[in-house]
């Protein structure tokens, strides 16, 4: 119901206003006035919703009285009805807040002034408390402690909190209009590209982001996406709620590395160049020598030799690898790699009262993830499953691929359907209590008993499994021993590989090419100049960089390859390979080295035609790296 003050002395002209109002409304109320004393009484009650006055009135004009009710009524719309008023009188009054004036003889358009004052009321005061919740709401979010920031469907920034300018640098005013794919830094489409797919089915995206700030500076920050839909359902915009979990990943990897044995670490990173080099030359001279050997036994020795070489060479990298840990890049990963190499590790280690078992097949999903963080939880729980068999008894390892049902779901807490790879391992050991079970994801928390573990073991397996987005599982009955599995998000299945196992394929595919050969190993130099001729190369060697120099100087149009390693005594790999390339950069070079870190030097940067082969190789791997780089052309 409208209700309306009206002050007028006129009973004539309120009776007039009265009956043209109640007609178009009958259900309005009218509170006529007409003294001051009497207005400013009505002003005082409960609000009306429009103030209707008369110009002139014996002590109190429109003008004061318009004065009143802006005071005490400020948001009342007030009109005024006058006889005779002139033009700069009206503007004066509506410059002054009155939002109408009429003309008594225009007084029948009075109902339509009323609605359209109330209107407007309405819709200012609406706007006026949008405008105040905005406000508030922009205050709670610059309070709390994550970032927060709304991007349209085309990731043009709208709204930037101010945690968002802290975590990032850049102010709102330089973020708001952004596309925040440019702003944060390129490569992002892809999982932008993954975001948009997900938030397609799901409510939110979660993930983890290498971004770069305003400063430059690289962060890795947890995104986590809602859509935000428009009244009628339609997708609107993105909710991105930012957190920065940089120096939070810094002490994870390294409580992770404190776990490992350093002694591992700084023992192989020493020796690891040195042993690489001693098995190198012994890989390829088996390789050599079994296309001479016919007697059987012999070759039956031979062979014994390479698989021991191998084996070796695989965990001196394995060791170093785990010595060392990993960062947090997250690469594709074919399991069966890994789970062969925790299987080799557990042979030199474990008891030998304990006997290991495997189903490790081939077609393995592939995963992206952190090697080393993955090799770690699967060693913290075959170190578990070890404890649980003090007397002995078997471990085994096994992996499946597996699609997740909507039921199987259910009974794993925090799983989702979809493809998953699980990696699990049993024992037969002595078996875990159910009230212990409860307990045993828990930090400090040893299944082993007390004095035995650190009790941080499965927690940090559990928690290197929700980093790579995927669940843990444990299942035991007491006396009968126990498993504990991985579920890791599944990609396609791993590509299989074939390589030669002899010389053979490669004879006759060389064209007689000159080959330099540079390393201050005599075996290797040796080896890889054997394996050369035999397939038809023209090999020459020398055991250091200047003697090289010399050598390729005299000979600069007609050696079109050098082999070099990477850590020699006096003019070192890196800077002869730049004295090659100032003289012909036409020529290719191949770099050898058996140091642990040599494989992360950015090869891109010492031009075209340029190749990595960590020692220890076999004669294939050698052969085809050659070849590919032989048949390069000139810029690849």
């Amino acid at each position: 119901m409208t209700k309306l003050l009206h002050l007028e002395d006129s009973p004539e002209d309120a009776e007039l206003v009265a009956h043209l109002l109640k007609v178009e409304a009958p259900e309005i109320q009218i509170t006529l006035v007409s003294t001051r004393k009497d207005f400013l009484r009505e002003l005082g009650q409960p609000n009306f919703d429009v103030i209707l006055s008369d110009y002139n009135l014996p002590g109190l004009g429109a003008p004061e009285a318009l004065a009143l009710a802006r005071e005490k009524k400020p948001n009342t719309p007030f009109i005024v009805i006058s006889g005779t008023i002139g033009e700069d009188s009206a503007v004066q009054l509506i410059r002054q807040g009155a939002v109408d004036f009429l003309l008594k003889d225009r007084i029948q358009r009075l109902p339509v002034a009323i609605r359209r004052a109330i209107q407007d009321r309405d819709e200012r005061l609406k706007h006026e408390s949008d405008e105040e919740l905005i406000h508030e709401q922009a205050e709670l979010l610059d309070r709390i402690r994550d970032g927060i920031a709304v991007t349209d469907l085309a990731h043009t920034i709208v709204y930037w909190n101010v945690t968002a300018e802290r975590i990032l640098g850049w102010t709102a005013e330089e973020a708001l209009g952004q596309n925040a794919l440019k702003l944060f830094g390129r490569g992002l489409e892809t999982s932008v590209r993954a975001m948009e797919r997900y938030l397609e089915s799901d409510e939110e995206w979660r993930g983890e982001l290498s971004v770069t700030g305003k400063s430059g500076k690289v962060l890795l920050i947890e995104l986590r996406v809602t859509m935000v839909h428009d009244l009628n359902g339609q997708p609107k915009s993105h909710l991105a709620i930012i957190e920065d979990i940089t120096e939070r990943k810094k002490l994870e990897e390294k409580f992770l590395r404190s776990q490992r044995l350093e002694s591992f670490g700084l023992l192989a990173t020493g020796i690891a160049h040195d042993l690489n080099n001693t098995l190198a030359p012994m890989l390829m001279a088996s390789e050599i020598l079994r296309t001479r050997v016919t007697e059987p036994a012999d070759a039956k020795l031979l062979d014994l030799l390479a698989v021991s070489g191998e084996r070796s060479a695989a965990l001196v990298k394995q060791i170093v690898s785990f010595g060392k840990g990993g960062g947090r890049e997250k690469v594709l990963i074919q399991t069966r790699h890994l789970l062969l190499n925790i299987l080799n590790l557990m042979q030199e280690t474990f008891p030998k009262s304990i006997r290991l078992e495997n189903d490790i097949p081939t077609g393995l999903w592939t995963v992206q993830g952190n090697p080393e963080q993955l090799q770690q939880a699967l060693v913290n729980f075959c170190i578990n499953a070890r404890d649980a068999m003090p007397d002995g008894g078997v471990l085994r390892l096994t992996a499946r691929n597996h699609a997740v049902t909507e039921n199987e779901a259910k009974a794993i807490r925090g799983c989702a359907p979809g493809r998953y790879l699980v990696l699990e391992v049993s024992d037969t050991g002595r078996g875990i209590p159910a009230y212990v079970l409860e307990h045993i994801w828990q930090a400090f928390y040893s299944p082993s008993g007390e004095g035995k573990g650190s009790g941080i073991g499965l927690s940090t397996a559990r928690g290197i499994a929700v980093n790579h987005g995927g669940y843990v599982h444990a299942s035991s009955e007491v006396g009968r021993g126990s498993t504990f599995g991985i579920y890791l998000p599944a990609g396609e299945a791993e590509p299989t590989t074939s390589a030669p196992n002899s010389l053979a394929p490669f004879l006759g595919r060389s064209h007689g090419e000159l080959v330099l050969v540079v390393d201050d190993e005599e075996g290797i130099r040796e080896s890889v100049s054997v394996i050369l001729r035999r397939t038809g190369y023209r090999p020459i060697s020398t055991p250091g960089g200047i003697e090289a120099l010399a050598q390729y100087a005299g000979r600069i149009q007609e050696v079109a390859l050098v082999i070099t390693d990477l850590d020699m005594p006096g003019l070192g790999g890196a800077a002869f390979a730049n004295a090659v390339r100032h003289l012909n950069p036409a020529t290719k070079i191949l770099f050898i080295s058996g140091a642990p870190d040599a494989s992360g030097i950015p090869l891109a940067s010492l031009g075209p035609g340029t190749g990595f082969l960590p020692k220890p190789f076999s004669s294939e791997a050698l052969l085809l790296k050659v070849e590919q780089l032989l048949q390069l052309r000139p810029g690849q």
